[in-house]
């Protein structure tokens, strides 16, 4: 730390000799110069007090007529100096001497020779003193790079002299008016220096004839440069977030890009208003550019909020430097819960989310949305069905939903988790089987529980006792249906019996042609993933999920196709 300002001086000062006044600078042998001395002393009250000593250093001096001044004018004493009577050079010195005690001398010399070897002249000596500095002040007293200080010098000239004022810096910066006792510094932006040292110099002007008394002091003043400290807090640049409303179980990400205009290091703090405290995680995780995005979290809330509530999610970043920090909100509504119930094939309790699909207990596709279930009238009979082993060792396969004799002779129904007994007999211990002749004289047997088309063209069922009519028409006259199979294999089949088509459906034939059943005849066909929320899916062929995307997915038997329809909520 720098000395802002000299100390001032004592106030006590000397008096001082304005001027030594000889009637002539020139003597002969035992001439008379009339000597007068001019004084005054800058103390108050100290002019009036002065005593006045004269001496010679040849010759004499005698008879000193004092005369008092005042504050505002000069003492004045008068001598007479008496030349010796031989060559010399003759040294007259005058001593002024104030009450306190301190003096101020000044002399000159006059030369003595025989009469009429020198010429005369009557000489006035002006004595010239030094201004004095009282101080120096800065204002502000430090220094910053391109701010601006006051600086002022006090100065003040015994003699009463104009003073003048040069004021300089190595620093880089300008002052406003540097020749003025007080003036103003601006520093450059551009310094790098810790201190600048401030020089002003003060003179004290010319004598009557014109020519420089020479009286000039300087000082220096040494100012700190503090600096420049940015106290700006963060700055967030850039916000993200990958969804506005969310339900218990979805997760929402959210980034953000920052700055600190001081340079320092940021820390982040993640809130919430509601829920577990959002998980920190890196902006790459949400697919963002690390050099861009500096900080990221998700928010997940197992519980559910009210419907369209408000959920602020924070984060706050601090600077290391200054300690400042700056946040940013997201905002998150909530949403209604979606969640559908109900029952699908084989009485299998379903629940699903909005966006999901499934498969009814009537084995249509079923679309979940907040209204509701809604029939997206595609059928799903096919994914489900059941192999096993009837009367007769009969290779028995049937959709989800029908039911078969097995070969214990007990009626079998067929779900998703696969057969089912009902406990109700379908036949005698004996294997049940019914034979007969069919349409076109095709030769037809089944087991029990099953029907065939007869001769007569009329539906016969199969019990232990043998066919029996049900009186329903099968079709009449030659009755046979042709078409392709799977493997693009020829079928030709004769009235009420089926076959596998082409697209893995199984056709029943009748009088009109082929009918379909809506059932599948090709290997179970099933797609797995996973959903929001990180739920796995597995559904069958022909329907649809909600997948972690948020996008509808459709399953097909070469997997997922995305639908490009959203499922958020």
């Amino acid at each position: 730390m720098d000395q802002v300002a000299p100390v001032v001086p004592l106030s006590r000062e000397a008096p001082v000799i304005n001027a030594l006044t000889a009637s002539s600078l020139l003597a002969s042998y035992g001439d008379s110069i009339q000597l007068k001395a001019l004084a005054h002393d800058p103390d108050p009250g100290q002019t009036a007090q002065l005593t006045f000593t004269w001496s010679a250093s040849c010759g004499s001096v005698s008879g000193s007529l004092v005369l008092p001044g005042t504050d505002s004018t000069p003492s004045i004493a008068d001598a007479v100096f008496t030349a010796p009577s031989t060559d010399n050079a003759c040294a007259i010195t005058a001593t002024v001497t104030d009450s306190t005690g301190l003096a101020d001398t000044a002399s000159f010399v006059i030369p003595v020779a025989a009469a009429n070897a020198l010429g005369s002249a009557t000489v006035t000596a002006y004595l010239d003193t030094y201004p004095v500095m009282a101080g120096l002040n800065a204002t502000p007293a430090q220094l910053v790079p391109g701010a601006t200080t006051t600086l002022s010098v006090s100065a003040t000239d015994p003699d009463g002299d104009a003073l003048t004022y040069a004021w300089s810096t190595p620093c880089p910066g300008s002052f406003s008016s540097p020749g003025t006792a007080a003036t103003t510094f601006t520093l450059a932006t551009s310094a790098t220096s810790t201190s600048c040292d401030f020089n002003v110099v003060v003179t004290d002007g010319n004598f009557p004839d014109g020519h420089p008394r020479g009286g000039v002091i300087s000082n220096d003043l040494i100012l700190a440069v503090k600096p420049v400290v940015v106290k700006a807090p963060p700055i967030i640049t850039l916000d993200y977030q990958t969804r506005n409303t969310f339900v218990a179980g979805t997760v929402v990400g959210m980034a953000v890009a920052a700055n600190d205009p001081a340079g320092g290091t940021l820390t982040y703090a993640w809130t919430t208003t509601f829920g577990p405290a959002p998980t920190v995680t890196t902006p790459a995780a949400l697919s963002l550019d690390p050099s861009q995005w500096t900080s990221a979290a998700t928010f997940s809330s197992p519980t559910q909020p009210a419907a369209h509530a408000a959920v602020i999610v924070a984060v706050t970043a601090t600077s290391s430097v200054t300690g400042l920090s700056a946040s940013e909100a997201f905002l998150l509504t909530a949403g209604t819960p979606c969640l559908c119930n109900g029952t699908g094939p084989g009485d299998v309790p379903i629940s699903v989310v909005c966006g999901q699909e499934t498969c009814a207990s009537d084995y249509t596709i079923y679309s979940c949305s907040a209204a509701g279930w809604t029939s997206t009238s595609q059928s799903c009979r096919g994914p489900c069905q059941c192999n096993g082993t009837g009367p007769g060792g009969t290779a028995i396969t049937v959709a989800c939903g029908q039911e078969t004799c097995g070969a214990d002779h007990t009626i079998y129904s067929c779900s998703a988790a696969g057969w089912t007994s009902t406990s109700q007999s379908c036949a005698p211990a004996a294997p049940c089987q019914c034979s007969g002749a069919g349409p076109c004289g095709v030769a037809v047997t089944v087991a029990c529980g099953q029907s065939a088309c007869g001769s007569d063209y009329e539906i016969y069922a199969c019990s232990a006792s043998g066919f029996t009519s049900t009186g329903a028409s099968c079709g009449s006259g030659g009755c046979t249906c042709n078409g392709t199979g799977p493997g693009n294999t020829s079928v030709t089949v004769a009235c009420g019996q089926s076959a596998c088509g082409s697209d893995y459906t199984i056709y029943s034939c009748s009088a009109a042609g082929w009918t379909s059943t809506s059932q599948s005849c090709a290997p179970p066909c099933q797609c797995s993933g996973t959903a929001p929320g990180g739920a796995a899916i597995t559904v069958a062929c022909g329907q649809s999920t909600c997948g972690s995307s948020s996008m509808i997915y459709a399953c097909s038997a070469s997997g997922w196709t995305l639908t490009n329809q959203s499922c958020d909520p």
